[in-house]
This record gives C-alpha cells, sequence and structure tokens, in this order.
C-alpha cells in the first residue's frame, strides 16, 4: 500500500468506478435508442467555447459507442477490484470516465472542430493513463512512445480533415473524400495513415507492444478492445462512405495483410502475455482493414455482392474482436495477479490456480484464433468468402490480388492459432513451472464482481459465436447507413450468401461437435467398463525421475520452428558461450546460450526518422549566421506564407 490515507482512496475508487459505470450506461442506451430508431442530435453553443457542441448519433456512430460502452461496462466493474489491488494516483482514477466520455464524444462529433477536440482529449487522457506508473523507467519510455505515434497520427488526420473542411460548405462532418478530386487522393493516405496509427497499423503500431504491458490492465482493455476501433470508424466516416478509386482499396489491403501477418508472427514469438495480446490486436485489426480494403475494391470494380459481403466480415469482425479482447485482458489480468508474472514461461497450472480466470483466456483464444463456435470465426469466415468467389471473368486486377490475399490469410490464421494454442497451453495447461504459487488475499466483493464479469463475458463470447444471429438486428441498420443497394448477408441460424451458393451455421457446428464428444465419451466409457477394471500407474518417464521445471516444452521451444523460418523477418539473433574448467579448454563447465529478435518495421521507422531529423536539423543550422538581412527576409516568407493560407 503506498497510499497513506487507504480508506479515501478507497472511496474515491468506487467513486470514480460508479461514474465510468454511469457513462458507459448512458452512452450503451443511447446507443441502443439510436439503433431503434431515435436519431439523438444535440447544438448548443454554450457547452464548448469558439464552435459550440455539435453531436448526432447515426446508425455507424451508433455501433462503436455500442461497442465501447459494452467493453466498459466491465471494465468499470472490474477496474474497482484492480486498483484496489495496484494503487495508482488519484488522478489516473478520474481520467478512467473521462477517457470513456471522450471514446464515446468521438463517433458522436457532427462538426470537424468537435471531432478533433474530442479526439485530441481522447488522446491526451490515454497518454495519462498508460503513465499511470510513471516512477518506472520503462513505463515513461512507452508512455513517450505512445505521446509521439498518437501525436503524428493526429496531425495526419488534422491535415486531411482541414483540407476536408476548408473544401467543405459547411462546418459539419458531412464532406466525403472521394468528392474532393483532384484532393481526394492526398486526403485519403494522409486520412488512413493518420488513423491507422490508432488502430495499430503498419507501419504506425509500434506503440501498441510498449503501451499496452506499461498500462494498467483496465486501460489495456480499454485500449485494446475500444480505442483501436475508432481509428477503424475515421476511416469509414471520412474516406469509404462514397465510392473512391480501386487502388485506395489494393492500398488498404497490403496494410491490412501487412499488419495481421506480421502481428500474428511476433504474438507466436512473444512470452509476455500482454505483449502477446497486443500484436494480436494489431493482427485482428488488419483482418478488418483487409476486409474494409476489399469492400472498396470490389464495390469500384462493380462487384457489388462481393463488397458487401466483405463489409459484412468487417463489420462482424470488429464486434467479435471487441468481445474476445476485452475477455482475454480481463482474464489474464487475473492470471497475471496469480502468478506474480506476466511471463508465460513462469505460469504454468493455472487451470488450477485460477479455473475461472483460465477458462475466460480459453475462449478469448479461442474467439483470436478465428476459429468455428469462437467469437471471432463467422467474420474471418465471410471475408475468406468474399476474397474466394472471385469470379474467373474478372479484371485481372481482381484475379491477381484476391489469390495474394487468400494465401496470406491463410498464413495469418496458420500463425495466430499457433500463437494463441502457445499462450493457451503452456501458460494455463501446462504443469507448474514456479515453485511457490503467489496468492491474493481478496475480499469477497472483489471475488463476487471479477467472477460475474469474467463469467458474463464467457456467456457473450459463447452466444455470439454460437448464434450470430442475435446481432442481424444491429447489423441491419449500420449496413443500411453504408449500403444503399442492399444487404445480401443474412445472419440468421444458417448464414446464407444470396445470391451466392453457400452457407454456414455455427449452431450447427456446435451440435455436430457436442455429439461426436458424447459419442466418443460413451465409446471410451464402455470400453473401461468392459475390460472390468481400471489401472492407475506413475506416468511413463523414459527411466528418469520426476522431470525438472527446466525440463519442460516452454514458449520459446513451442515458437522455435517457426521462428526460425521466419528469421530474417524476426532478425533473430543467436549467440552461444562456454566456460571452461581447465585450461587446456577440455573439460565444459557452464553454457550460456542467448537468443534476441527485434521488430525489424520499429527499428527500421525509428532509424529512418532520427536521421530525418537529424538532417533537417543540419540543414537549418545553416539558416542561422547571425545576418540580420536573412532574419528579415524570413520574417517576409513567413508573413506572405500566413496571407495566402488565410486569403
Amino acid at each position: 500500500m503506498t497510499d497513506p490515507r487507504p480508506r479515501s482512496y478507497r472511496w474515491w475508487l468506487v467513486g470514480c468506478s460508479a461514474i465510468t459505470l454511469a457513462v458507459a450506461l448512458a452512452g450503451g442506451l443511447l446507443s441502443v435508442a439510436s439503433l431503434m430508431g431515435h436519431i439523438f442530435v444535440l447544438n448548443t453553443t454554450e457547452l464548448l467555447p469558439i464552435a459550440g457542441l455539435h453531436l448526432r448519433l447515426g446508425a455507424l456512430s451508433a455501433l462503436f459507442d455500442l461497442l465501447t460502452s459494452f467493453v466498459a461496462i466491465a471494465v468499470a466493474a472490474y477496474m474497482g477490484t484492480y486498483f484496489s489491488r495496484h494503487q495508482v494516483p488519484r488522478l489516473t482514477l478520474v481520467l478512467m470516465p473521462t477517457f470513456l466520455a471522450a471514446m464515446l464524444l468521438v463517433p458522436m462529433a457532427a462538426t470537424y472542430f468537435d471531432f478533433w477536440f474530442f479526439w485530441e482529449t481522447m488522446a491526451l487522457t490515454s497518454a495519462a493513463l498508460v503513465l499511470a506508473h510513471y516512477s518506472d523507467s520503462t513505463t515513461r519510455v512507452a508512455g513517450l512512445y505512445y505521446i509521439a505515434y498518437t501525436q503524428v497520427g493526429f496531425a495526419l488526420i488534422l491535415a486531411a480533415t482541414a483540407t476536408l473542411s476548408v473544401n467543405s460548405t459547411s462546418a459539419f462532418l458531412d464532406g466525403p473524400t472521394a468528392q474532393l478530386l483532384p484532393l481526394s487522393n492526398l486526403v485519403f493516405i494522409l486520412s488512413l495513415l493518420g488513423f491507422a496509427s490508432k488502430a495499430g497499423l503498419l507501419p504506425l503500431n509500434s506503440w501498441l507492444p510498449l503501451a499496452h504491458p506499461a498500462a494498467p490492465t483496465p486501460v489495456s482493455t480499454l485500449m485494446s478492445a475500444s480505442m483501436v476501433n475508432l481509428g477503424i470508424y475515421g476511416i469509414i466516416r471520412i474516406d469509404l462512405i462514397t465510392p473512391g478509386q480501386s487502388w485506395w482499396g489494393i492500398l488498404m489491403m497490403i496494410i491490412g495483410l501487412a499488419s495481421a501477418t506480421y502481428g500474428a508472427l511476433h504474438a507466436l514469438v512473444s512470452s509476455d502475455i500482454k505483449r502477446l495480446l497486443a500484436f494480436s490486436t494489431s493482427e485482428n485489426l488488419g483482418i478488418i482493414i483487409t476486409a474494409l480494403g476489399a469492400y472498396e475494391l470490389l464495390r469500384a470494380t462493380h462487384f457489388v455482392v462481393l463488397a458487401e459481403l466483405a463489409m459484412a466480415a468487417a463489420i462482424l469482425h470488429l464486434i467479435g474482436h471487441a468481445l474476445f479482447k476485452s475477455l482475454a485482458f480481463i482474464s489474464s489480468g487475473r492470471l497475471i495477479d496469480d502468478a506474480g508474472t506476466r511471463d508465460i514461461d513462469h505460469m504454468g497450472a493455472m487451470i488450477h490456480r485460477s479455473p475461472l480466470a483460465s477458462t475466460g483466456f480459453g475462449v478469448a483464444s479461442l474467439g483470436a484464433t478465428g476459429l468455428p463456435l469462437g467469437a471471432g470465426f463467422i467474420g474471418e469466415w465471410l471475408l475468406l468468402q468474399a476474397l474466394i468467389h472471385t469470379p474467373p471473368t474478372a479484371p485481372i486486377l481482381l484475379r491477381v490480388v484476391m489469390p495474394i490475399a487468400l494465401a496470406l490469410l491463410a498464413l495469418t490464421v496458420g500463425l495466430k492459432v499457433a500463437a494463441m494454442t502457445k499462450s493457451f497451453g503452456i501458460g494455463v495447461l501446462s504443469r507448474q513451472r514456479t515453485p511457490q504459487v503467489n496468492t491474493i488475499q481478496r475480499r469477497r466483493v472483489a471475488v463476487v464482481l471479477d467472477t460475474t464479469v469474467i463469467s458474463l463475458l464467457i456467456s457473450a463470447n459463447l452466444v455470439f459465436g454460437t448464434l450470430p444471429n442475435l446481432v442481424d438486428p444491429l447489423y441491419q441498420r449500420v449496413a443500411m447507413q453504408l449500403l444503399p443497394q442492399g444487404v445480401p448477408t443474412h445472419i440468421g441460424l444458417f448464414v446464407t450468401l444470396a445470391p451466392l451458393r453457400g452457407g454456414i451455421s455455427p449452431l450447427a457446428i456446435l451440435v455436430e461437435v457436442a455429439c461426436f464428444t458424447i459419442a466418443v465419451g460413451i465409446l471410451v466409457e464402455g470400453r473401461i467398463r468392459s475390460n472390468g477394471r481400471v489401472i492407475t500407474a506413475d506416468l511413463w518417464n523414459g527411466g528418469g525421475g520426476e522431470p525438472r521445471i527446466r525440463m519442460q516444452y516452454n514458449s520459446t521451444s513451442f515458437a522455435q520452428p517457426l521462428e526460425s523460418i521466419f528469421a530474417s523477418a524476426l532478425r533473430l539473433q543467436e549467440r552461444t558461450a562456454a566456460d571452461h574448467a581447465d585450461p587446456d579448454r577440455l573439460i565444459v563447465a557452464t553454457v550460456s546460450y542467448e537468443r534476441s529478435r527485434a521488430d525489424i518495421v520499429a527499428s527500421t521507422l525509428h532509424r529512418f526518422v532520427t536521421q530525418s531529423m537529424g538532417q533537417a536539423a543540419r540543414l537549418m543550422r545553416r539558416a542561422h549566421p547571425g545576418n540580420m538581412r536573412l532574419y528579415v527576409l524570413y520574417g517576409a516568407i513567413g508573413f506572405l506564407i500566413i496571407l495566402l493560407v488565410a486569403r
């Protein structure tokens, strides 16, 4: 306990949790009302200076606010128990509802000014929350990187939306990018990069694996399951409302597939569980932006049915990602507390120490793999169908791009299945690795809250994974705003692809799996009973004694074969050294082995920025000779620029 007044801290914590919950409930109720047809509009000049406050909640905005509210309700309940064990400054607690309110108001913003204001409020509050444990040097470094990436992204968004605002007849956020020819291409690139930095997409994703491990778990949950979605919202809202150009879709697919494959590869080789989940976020947002890119490309080439299928994939995977990622972070928070470490290699046997949290992490891992019965399955399946149904009569551009995208998506699925199998198998199901169990004394209220939150999230994931038809009304409302030609995909108990052939039913898969499991169980039980006896014996161990902890299979050895295949992409380096016990170097006393890998995108980008800034500084230094006439010339040039801009 670092707080000298624990009782006052507790009341402060309860108050901030209650306010966060109230804000989340208000946002959720407004979203549901909007999706039912009651459009929320607010225009006032008194609540916000300069331009006033203008809010509008349509179907698209309501979808993102509903997802944010759902995640925030779980976080509001969980933060009370988490921050009682991990005390933070009171300012951090106050910033939690502020951060949430800013996230809810970004999709509601009706004007450019309101959008900029709430976006920057969200960025600054999230940066302060990442720096909650600012006394730690690692946290300070992570916070600085996060602030740098956030502000670069905001500068790009500001440049794009300011161009839209200047060329619009009103201050309202209703000027689509595609109508701005010839500036539309510039606005698209600026906005895509700016929003991609918030969504954690390449090449501006390096803040994710730094910020998530450094931030408290409730903050990581909100950032990974909700805040990154607003990057997707910005791309849809600014660039995809009206048809664009085919190369826009290709560029989005390149960024999305690169992010997905790269994120899955780094998740596979990460042993820090929160860092692994951060790369998983980058990977899943990459899949969503790939679906949006396929939508844009197919729409531009007049394959409307396939385009709408890709949009359905993006929306459903967005919902699924919010569900399984919130469960993954909250469950992993419990596992980290009980194990006393974030390193998977030092966990083990967590299924016995934290059965509910382990179950939650298992359900979330199933969703992250994109396999059937998981929350991420139906979205990825629809995207595969959109890519695979490209007709033979399609232009050569589609016949080249779609198979490549399909192959990279299949590679991504394989890598993330391996990554999630590793995290759940090594961290949860393996034998105990730490000799002492870290036991945490929790109050009864905390146990009830944690149990309730994780149980509800598990139920939501399982229900969405098997009955995606429950979100059909929500999907139809959003799709009607984005797809004026109609919606071909019907999300019922059997997801159809009309007018294409095919369909799938997750509920039927569940029934088949359950029947097969029951049948196998009956056969095994019958065979045991027919033998008439059960023999109990020690597990065969090859003649050795009890295997030591160091002899167990760990996450590094699990990922080593695939890590060696992708050694170039990971910049893998291995070093082995031996100490000898005799002068003749015949007897080896000890052997040391070091293994390192690097984030090649981050290191390349950071080196480029550092060299560019150094070069720019050297050029600027030449402009400082101390000559008064030059200074007057600089002032005149600056004045002319101002006159041109403000003409």
